[in-house]
C-alpha cells in the first residue's frame, strides 16, 4: 500500500469532503424535484378517481401532465448544472495548488510559483467533452426524466394505480438520475483536476524541481482491474501511464469512456529533490509547523489572486467607460461590428466576476489599510445554496408549502402592486378590483402571510432594498423599534441589485437589513418566484417590525441600517 505523507492525506481528505458536499447538495436539489413532483401527484390521482376509464385516455391532456413536469425538473436543473461546475472548479483549483502545497509544506520552503489564471480553469470546466458541453448532456439527461416520469404518471394513472404505486416508480426514475448527475459529477471534476495537477508537474519541473508522478487508485471492489494494475506505477512528469493500448498523463484523460467515467484515482509527487536556489527560506534547519490545505492557501495564495482579479475587472471596467463615452463615427462598419463585439464579450466578462465577486472593485478604491481586510472576506460571503438550498430549515420549508401558497409566491412579483395596495390600504381595494378577483387576491394575501411566518432563519445573514420615499429623520431614531411598511417588503441578497430599484428615485434609500438565525421574518422566495433566480429575493412579511441601527443622510441617498426582528 502506498505510504501518504500527512500533507498529501489533508488534500485526500478535503476532496472527500468536497465530493460529500456535492453529493448532498445534488441530493437536495433532486429531492426537492421529487417533493415538488409528488404534490401535483397528489392532485392527479385524486382528480383521476373521479374519470371514467374513457375519460382516463385524455388524461394526458385534461392535467397537462407533461408540461408541469417539464417545468418542475428545468425549474432545478440549473442548480445541477451549476453545483457540478462549481465543484469542477473547486477541484481544479485544488490539483493545482494542492501539489505546491504538497511541495512547500513538506520540503519546509517557499517557492516561486506562477498562480493559474481564473480564465483557463473556468475555460477547464466548460471544455466540451466528446463534443457535448456539460450543459447539453445534463439537459439530455432531464428530459429524459421528464419523459419517464410522465409516462409513469400517465400509465399509473390510466391503469388506475394508487398514489403510492405511481410515487415509488417515480423515486426509482429521480435515483437513477440523480445518481448519473453524480456519476458526471465526479468525472468533471476528477478530469480537471487531473489536468490542472499535470499542469503543476511541469511547471515544478520547469523551475527545477527533480519530481515524477505516481499513480494513486482507490483499491476496493469497485476499482477497475486495469487502474488497479496502474497503482503504484511512478513515470516522468512528461511521460503517459500505459494500459492495454490505452495511454494517459493521468486519471481521467484517456479519453475513453471505460477508463474515465467514475474513476477515483489520483496522481501524487515524488520529489528526488530541489536545488539550492529555490529554497527561498531555507535559512532556518526547522520544520515549521503544520498548516491545513486551506490555511496555506488563505496565506499564500488568495491575496494575489485578489489583486490579479482586481486588475483586470478594473481593466474590463475603463474599456467599457471608455467605449460608453467615446465618439466613434469615424470608423467604418467594419470597425464597428469588432469593437461591438469585444464590447459585448468584456462586458460579460466583467458582469461574470462582479456576480462571483460583488465587492471586487472596491480593492482598487479602498484605502490600501482596508485592502487586506477585503481580500481575507472577499472570498468569504456566503452561497445561497450554503443560507437556504441545502439547510434544514429551508428544505422543511418547502415541503410544508401548499399549492395555494406555491401559486400566491409564484404570482407575487406579477401582482404585488395589488397585494401591497390591499394591505395598505384595504378601504380602497374595491376601486381597483372586486367580486371574484378580489376574493382570490385576499386569499392569496393569507396564504402569502401564512408561508412566510413559517419559515426560520437558519444563519444570520444580510440583505439589501433600494426605494424611492421620503422619510421624517427626526422619526428615525438609533436603537428605536418601527415598521416601515404594512404591506410585503421586497429585498435582495445582492446589493447591486437592490441598489438598482433605486438608481432614478427623486429620494433615494438604500436599506442593509441584517436578519438573525431564528427570526421568523420572511423566506427566500427566488427559485419560486415567476422571474426565476435573477434577483436573489429575499420577502419580508406584510408589517414586519425592524431595530433601526444606524442612519447615514448623504446628497446622494438615505443610508438606513436595520435589523429585522418581528
Amino acid at each position: 500500500m502506498i505510504q501518504l505523507n500527512k500533507w498529501q492525506k489533508e488534500l485526500q481528505a478535503l476532496q472527500k469532503a468536497n465530493y460529500q458536499e456535492t453529493d448532498n447538495q445534488l441530493f437536495n436539489v433532486y429531492r426537492q424535484s421529487l417533493i415538488d413532483i409528488k404534490k401535483r401527484l397528489k392532485v392527479y390521482t385524486e382528480n383521476a378517481e373521479s374519470l371514467s376509464f374513457s375519460t382516463r385516455l385524455e388524461v394526458e391532456r385534461l392535467f397537462s401532465v407533461a408540461d408541469e413536469i417539464n417545468a418542475i425538473l428545468q425549474l432545478n436543473s440549473p442548480k445541477v448544472e451549476k453545483t457540478i461546475k462549481g465543484y469542477s472548479a473547486k477541484q481544479a483549483e485544488q490539483g493545482y495548488y494542492g501539489l505546491w502545497y504538497t511541495l512547500e509544506q513538506s520540503q519546509n520552503i517557499a517557492l516561486s510559483m506562477p498562480l493559474i489564471n481564473h480564465d483557463y480553469i473556468m475555460n477547464l470546466v466548460n471544455a466540451p467533452v466528446a463534443g457535448k458541453r456539460l450543459s447539453k448532456r445534463l439537459y439530455k439527461y432531464r428530459d429524459e426524466l421528464a419523459q419517464n416520469v410522465t409516462n409513469n404518471i400517465i400509465t399509473g394513472l390510466f391503469e388506475g394505480k394508487s398514489y403510492a404505486e405511481i410515487a415509488r416508480w417515480i423515486n426509482e426514475e429521480t435515483e437513477a438520475s440523480y445518481k448519473q448527475a453524480l456519476r458526471i459529477a465526479r468525472t468533471e471534476a476528477g478530469r480537471t483536476q487531473s489536468v490542472t495537477t499535470q499542469k503543476g508537474y511541469e511547471e515544478a519541473k520547469e523551475l527545477g524541481i527533480n519530481i515524477k508522478k505516481k499513480w494513486l487508485a482507490t483499491i476496493d471492489k469497485h476499482t477497475r482491474r486495469t487502474h488497479q494494475e496502474l497503482d503504484g506505477k511512478e513515470v516522468d512528469v512528461d511521460e503517459e501511464f500505459t494500459i492495454r493500448g490505452h495511454s494517459a498523463k493521468g486519471p481521467r484523460m484517456f479519453g475513453v469512456a471505460s477508463e474515465d467515467v467514475n474513476c477515483r484515482c489520483t496522481t501524487i509527487e515524488v520529489v528526488d529533490g530541489i536545488s539550492p536556489e529555490l529554497r527561498k527560506d531555507n535559512e532556518s534547519k526547522e520544520m515549521s509547523e503544520f498548516k491545513s490545505y486551506d490555511d496555506w492557501f488563505k496565506g499564500r495564495i488568495r491575496g494575489e489572486i485578489t489583486d490579479d482579479l482586481a486588475d483586470k475587472a478594473m481593466s474590463l471596467k475603463k474599456f467599457i467607460e471608455g467605449v460608453d463615452l467615446g465618439d466613434w463615427d469615424h470608423l467604418s462598419e467594419a470597425e464597428m461590428e469588432a469593437l461591438e463585439a469585444e464590447y459585448e464579450e468584456k462586458s460579460m466578462q466583467l458582469e461574470k466576476i462582479l456576480a462571483e465577486n460583488p465587492d471586487i472593485l472596491r480593492l482598487k478604491e479602498v484605502p490600501k489599510d482596508l485592502k487586506t481586510a477585503l481580500a481575507e472576506n472577499l472570498f468569504e460571503i456566503k452561497e445561497i445554496d450554503e443560507l437556504f438550498y441545502n439547510t434544514e430549515n429551508y428544505l422543511n420549508w418547502r415541503q410544508i408549502i401548499t399549492d395555494e401558497q406555491y401559486e400566491a409566491i409564484f404570482n407575487y412579483a406579477a401582482s404585488s402592486d395589488y397585494m401591497n395596495y390591499y394591505l395598505r390600504h384595504p378601504e380602497n381595494i374595491e376601486k381597483l378590483i372586486t367580486g371574484s378577483g378580489l376574493d382570490k387576491l385576499k386569499l392569496q394575501v393569507m396564504d402569502l402571510q401564512e408561508i412566510l411566518g413559517r419559515y426560520t432563519a437558519q444563519t444570520d445573514f444580510t440583505v439589501y432594498r433600494g426605494s424611492d420615499v421620503v422619510y421624517n429623520l427626526d422619526e428615525l431614531v438609533p436603537g428605536t423599534e418601527r415598521v416601515f411598511d404594512k404591506a410585503f417588503l421586497s429585498s435582495s441578497l445582492d446589493r447591486a441589485a437592490a441598489q438598482s430599484f433605486a438608481k432614478n428615485a427623486s429620494s433615494p434609500v438604500f436599506y442593509e437589513i441584517d436578519v438573525k438565525k431564528g427570526s421568523k421574518v420572511g423566506a427566500y422566495i427566488e427559485e419560486i418566484s415567476k422571474y426565476g433566480e435573477k434577483e436573489k429575493e429575499f420577502l419580508f412579511n406584510a408589517s414586519t417590525k425592524f431595530k433601526i441601527i444606524s442612519v447615514n443622510k448623504t446628497d446622494e441617498a438615505l443610508y438606513l441600517k436595520l435589523e429585522a426582528i418581528e
